[in-house]
């Protein structure tokens, strides 16, 4: 049986594209596309609300291009972000929550928004997949 480690080295291969290296939207599609992927991206219920929306909206689009081209992603800041602004969290917070959900998932895309390198919960979502043997993509959002 064929996993998505072997798949995304076999699409990369075939496409030129090097999946250790950061790469736009489009190639990250073209390397999980009918797999199902996980969109992590810095959010920050301590941040500023502005902050906060700007990054909803660049996770709208990161997810939006991959599922537009054939990628089943799940991004947990477009669900929930109007969840938490409405006041509903899990009652052991998001990191549980994520961390639960993120395991489902094939390939986790790790969108390279501001403040992702410094995200405490990007950073556990990434062990998580790693943990996992599963394959982490980075994605510049412009890209």
């Amino acid at each position: 049986m064929t996993g998505p480690v072997d798949v995304l080295r076999g699409r990369a291969a075939l496409h030129g594209i090097r999946p250790e290296r950061p790469m736009g939207v489009r190639d990250a599609a073209t390397l999980a596309r009918g797999l199902t992927a996980y969109v992590a991206t810095p959010y920050g219920d301590s941040e500023p609300l502005e902050v906060r929306r700007r990054r909803y909206e660049a996770a709208l689009a990161v997810c939006g291009g991959l599922i537009s081209a054939g990628v089943r992603a799940y991004c947990p800041i477009v669900h929930t972000h109007h969840l938490a602004m409405a006041g509903h969290r899990p009652p052991d917070g998001w990191y549980s929550h994520d961390l639960d959900m993120v395991g489902l998932f094939d390939v986790l895309v790790v969108a390279m928004l501001d403040g992702w390198d410094s995200s405490r919960g990007v950073a556990l979502e990434t062990e998580r997949m790693e943990s996992l043997g599963r394959p982490v993509l980075h994605v510049t959002p412009d890209g």
